[in-house]
């Protein structure tokens, strides 16, 4: 599905200057609009009800930012490029270096967030919450204080850049995905598509393929944390060794280990050990240290 979307604050003479758009917005939007009581909405009826200027200033001059879904089974965070606007079934972070994907994805931050996150839908799936998931959460350096030179924050960006590209590498092989670009290209030149837009348009020609595609179509990050291949449960255990180490430099009161990360290795954070495992003890141990430590954290930092 594609998204009309003017900006923030086009008027219409500019916006009726594209003129296919505009007609389907003119007959399909309008109509309901108008009649919004609210006289912003129903006057600016060519207008997103909610553009969001905040959020696309503080995007601008990132290649990339950070999306994790509001709801959902497991707590995965993803990049997507920066001329992407995200609906409100998702989260932006207006960041775009691996220190963040590295932070934020770690089993650290998703047990914060499952303890603080609500609970909805039919299957029960957490839902993140900016401000009680978010920011709460003590990072291991307070936002834009991050020693970039430090070895600790170096090695939490090269295991969070390794964990993204064997993912990807796992989603989109590019074996399989050559064969449809190809097709594309024979296909289309999309010579009717203005000439800055046409990489974007013919990516997602490529990937709205790739979605149809037998074997690709199984490839989503939901089944991947479902299968939870070695792979990829030795990638986030390294993330979370650095993480802990981190946290262990900053916070000696702590008693942070890394060898800690043990415990998540076979579920993550947010699937439950199964009865009676080995390290159900440890685990349910170790949770509890990292979340006293975490929330302490929060008090100092606060105060």
């Amino acid at each position: 599905m594609w998204i009309i979307d003017f900006g923030c604050d086009s008027e219409m003479s500019v916006a009726c200057g594209f003129e296919k758009p505009f007609q389907y917005i003119e007959k399909n939007v309008k109509p309901e609009r108008v009649l919004n009581r609210r006289s912003s909405y129903a006057t600016n009826w060519w207008i997103h009800v909610e553009p969001r200027p905040a959020l696309r200033a503080a995007m601008h001059g990132h290649p990339r930012i950070l999306i994790t879904p509001r709801v959902a089974k497991h707590r995965v965070f993803a990049w997507f490029t920066a001329d992407t606007l995200p609906d409100s079934r998702l989260f932006a972070f207006a960041c775009s270096g691996d220190y963040w994907f590295g932070a934020l994805h770690s089993t650290l931050h998703e047990l914060w967030s499952l303890r603080a996150c609500s609970w909805h839908g039919v299957g029960n799936d957490p839902t993140y919450n900016a401000t009680t998931c978010f920011e709460t959460f003590p990072l291991p350096w307070p936002p834009g204080k991050e020693p970039v030179n430090d070895p600790c924050y170096k090695a939490i960006a090269a295991a969070a850049k390794a964990l993204d590209e064997q993912r990807e590498r796992w989603l989109n092989p590019p074996e399989w995905i050559a064969p449809i670009a190809a097709q594309i290209d024979a296909a289309d030149k999309f010579l009717d598509v203005p000439e800055a837009a046409r990489p974007l348009i013919r990516h997602s020609a490529i990937m709205a393929a790739a979605a149809q595609d037998a074997k690709l179509k199984k490839r989503t990050l939901t089944n991947l944390y479902n299968e939870r291949p070695t792979w990829l449960r030795l990638a986030h255990e390294q993330l979370d060794r650095a993480v802990l180490a981190a946290y262990a430099a900053v916070d000696p009161q702590g008693g942070w280990q890394e060898d800690w990360a043990e415990v998540w290795v076979e579920t993550g954070a947010g699937q439950p050990l199964s009865e009676g495992h080995a390290l159900a003890m440890k685990r349910a141990e170790v949770e509890e240290r990292v979340l006293g430590n975490l929330l302490r954290i929060n008090g100092e930092r606060a105060g």
